[in-house]
């Protein structure tokens, strides 16, 4: 799936700078941090991820930005989609990846003890605020660059699609 959250820029024939960004799902949240006022999109959220570096698949970057971020170690990721975006720095290509954990692959990771953190806890300035687990139904309220709208939509149909495979699998209870 390939989505232009922001059609209508004149086109940029440069090569796109390649991006991965890992959206980490665990029992109805996912981790997310706002960004700092300072930076490209200051106070938006955002999700662990950064630049590919040369030979390496968007999964190893995604794999490898959010070990590098967090401290967490995520051995596997599937592709949700790909969203093209023009930045003030230039085209964008963005490769968004999911990764489900078990909530007890994290123990006492972020704070982790089945709660979460709100989202509107204040935000640093010159820095990001910390990674946290932030529940799915609050994420269209939180202020996201326009190319991770694309992602939610994806991530929001993969949930609807797993609960309707646990309720077919358990006898359509649930």
């Amino acid at each position: 799936m390939k989505g232009d959250p922001l059609q209508g820029h004149e086109s940029d024939q440069r090569t796109p700078e390649q991006i991965a960004v890992l959206i980490i799902y665990c029992e109805g949240n996912v981790l997310a941090r706002r960004r700092p006022t300072t930076t490209a999109w200051g106070g938006f959220w955002e999700f662990p991820g950064g630049k590919i570096q040369p030979g390496e698949s968007p999964e190893e970057a995604a794999i490898r930005e959010c070990e590098e971020e967090t401290g967490l170690k995520v051995t596997a990721a599937t592709v949700a989609c790909v969203v093209d975006q023009m930045a003030t720095r230039g085209p964008q290509r963005i490769h968004f990846l999911l990764a489900e954990l078990p909530r007890e692959s994290l123990p006492n990771f972020l704070g982790w003890d089945g709660s979460t953190v709100a989202p509107e806890t204040p935000l640093p300035v010159d820095r990001p605020s910390p990674f946290r687990w932030v529940p799915i139904h609050c994420l269209r309220e939180l202020k996201f660059p326009p190319a991770n709208f694309v992602a939610l939509a994806v991530l929001e149909e993969w949930i609807k699609n797993r609960r309707k495979l646990t309720r077919e699998n358990s006898g359509g209870k649930g």
